[in-house]
């Protein structure tokens, strides 16, 4: 029997409708791995698992994968439940992290392994081994062996390796963090431009924000082993859902903060030392209620003093600082503020500060968030 990943030239891959995720459950001895896990994935999507190490993504993608049994909860494909299916008939293609390439073959014979597997015939493998080649740009590299490639070709091999069998789904576990900063720049648009010319349906696992930003059509962020918020980059970069979301998106300043006064559009807030703040409250507060505040290092406004702006109606008054270290970070300079009663803040700023310089800093109310205190390690 002709297994059904090796088609006649020229029949594409067929595309998923859905692939669907409840209630998915893993337990490791005293460690919970997944719990109440949902996803809704749809053909031709790009999706990223992003979360800190040990959150459960990998977990979750295994289980995907059929290489870890669930303990409870469903993985459906177009209705079909999976469960039964060994990892080999599913039709999934699958990147690690660390290539997995089989170091006694060829780059050839690596891409070719899953269609022998399969039982493909050898002149087609031939053909479709050569055009995965080709896709990741490897024309030349057919004979070499994994030790005589670079780390970006290897990736490039275990991608076409992915590739070659033309897989229903995509899945790709932190496929990019053992390069360096050029290849994973170089990577992330190859993987990006081969998702959209072959209408691939990705599902990426990655702990690195700027990755699952630029790939994806939406990103999932996940929290011991749970969901914790599903949007496109842009939503959940602009409207984080939690103080955990927004840690993890770049709101690197947050706040401990006592809620003093709360309406729809506005809250005004005490953080330590007694400063007082305004901003936008991301949910409904109580007076008195611990939240978090936070606002990302590029939306806090830094002047000297007499340069600072007059403050709008409202905003609050200023913060008088103190600069403790200054980073050039290639595009701008990372600032980092006392404002006194142990109260510092990180600013991204064009200027270079000097260190032990007097600042006036500012938060706009609109850039920073209040979120409930529900933890955001």
């Amino acid at each position: 029997m002709t297994p059904e990943n090796v088609r006649p030239p020229g029949q594409p891959a067929p595309r998923i409708g859905q692939l669907r995720i409840r209630n998915l459950t893993k337990q490791y001895a005293e460690t919970t791995a997944l719990r109440a896990f949902d996803l809704d994935v749809h053909g031709g999507e790009f999706i990223s698992l992003l979360g800190p190490s040990g959150c459960g993504k990998t977990t979750a993608l295994n289980c995907v994968a059929g290489l870890v049994e669930p303990d409870g909860g469903s993985i459906e494909l177009d209705g079909r439940d999976l469960a039964a299916v060994p990892p080999e008939r599913r039709g999934f293609g699958m990147v690690f992290q660390s290539y997995a390439l089989f170091p006694h073959l060829t780059a050839a014979r690596n891409v070719a392994f899953g269609l022998e597997i399969m039982g493909g015939r050898r002149q087609e493998i031939t053909r479709r081994v050569a055009e995965a080649l080709a896709l990741v740009h490897l024309e030349g590299m057919a004979d070499r062996y994994p030790a005589q490639l670079s780390g970006g070709q290897q990736q490039r091999v275990a991608l076409a390796r992915a590739l070659v069998t033309e897989p229903r789904l995509l899945l790709m576990d932190e496929p990019l963090s053992n390069l360096d900063a050029k290849l994973r720049l170089e990577m992330r648009l190859e993987i990006r431009r081969l998702h959209q010319a072959l209408g691939l349906t990705t599902l990426y696992v990655t702990h690195d924000q700027e990755e699952a930003l630029s790939l994806s059509d939406r990103i999932v962020l996940v929290r011991a082993g749970t969901v914790q918020q599903i949007g496109t980059p842009e939503d959940v970069y602009s409207q984080p859902g939690s103080a955990y979301v927004a840690n993890f998106l770049g709101y690197r300043n947050l706040l401990t903060v006592i809620v003093e006064e709360s309406g729809e559009t506005r809250v005004r807030v005490a953080a330590l030392g007694g400063h007082r703040f305004v901003g936008s409250p991301r949910e409904r507060f109580a007076n008195g209620q611990a939240a978090v505040a936070a606002i990302r290092p590029e939306d806090v406004e830094v002047a000297a003093p007499g340069e600072d702006r007059p403050a709008a109606s409202g905003e609050g008054a200023a913060l008088t600082a103190r600069v403790e270290l200054t980073e050039f970070v290639g595009d701008a300079f990372e600032t980092s503020v006392e404002a006194g009663g142990g109260l510092r803040l990180l600013a991204r700023t064009p200027r270079r500060w000097p260190r032990g310089s007097a600042v006036v800093v500012r938060l706009p109310p609109d850039r920073l968030l209040v979120f409930a205190d529900e933890g955001h390690a």
